[in-house]
């Protein structure tokens, strides 16, 4: 009986500890989560303001600014969809359509449209393709958001220092 009892304790405590342990990363993920969206909702926020007061001093400026507005959404959105995709996964509900695709042309898309949106943090970024890439069956929207989150992830953690010949 003491033998039970001693495993039985053992196992509890193994399984509280466990518990313990995904409560602290749940913890953790609603915490990283809540500061990645609070970044580009207060980015949205306070152009939206400026511009609502007028205090937007010129037309290039007021562009700029809408342009900002538009990318922060579109952040927004990208954070959305890999919760909502990290669920599914959880869930064991992650459905896949593989379709042949160029990921050459994939690249070339995903790279243009971070150009355009960090141009004006001083970010350049270059793709560089040698020869040619095989048409591959892929899930385009998953190998789409795994490329964005790379190279968005590649933005954020740079900090003020760039590489002066990356290959």
């Amino acid at each position: 009986i003491a033998g039970i009892l001693a495993f039985g304790l053992v196992l509890t405590i193994r399984s509280v500890s466990h518990e313990l342990e995904l409560a602290r990363m749940k913890s953790d993920f609603v915490s990283t989560v809540s500061h990645e969206f609070k970044s580009p909702l207060t980015s949205i926020r306070q152009l939206a303001e400026m511009l609502q007061s007028g205090r937007v001093p010129s037309e290039e400026r007021r562009q700029q600014y809408y342009d900002v507005l538009l990318e922060q959404s579109e952040r927004l959105a990208m954070l959305t969809d890999n919760i909502l995709s990290l669920a599914r996964i959880e869930e064991g509900r992650a459905e896949f359509a593989f379709e042949t695709t160029d990921v050459s042309a994939l690249l070339t898309k995903v790279v243009s449209s971070f150009q355009e949106r960090v141009r004006h943090e001083g970010f350049d970024i270059e793709l560089k393709v040698q020869g040619p890439i095989p048409l591959v069956a892929v899930d385009r929207t998953a190998l789409l958001q795994a490329i964005t989150n790379l190279i968005d992830n590649a933005i954020k953690y740079s900090g003020d220092s760039l590489p002066q010949n990356p290959e």
